[in-house]
């Protein structure tokens, strides 16, 4: 395996990171449709 830093980053991504990622995704849309304080 060439790429171990992407299929490590890509494994964590497809288990427990998708649900951080998710959630990161949707404050980033709440953050644009709000004005920041």
């Amino acid at each position: 395996n060439r790429y171990p830093v992407y299929s490590c980053a890509s494994t964590f991504w497809l288990t427990a990171g998708w649900r951080r990622g998710f959630a990161n995704a949707l404050i980033t849309q709440a953050k644009e449709k709000q004005p920041a304080v």
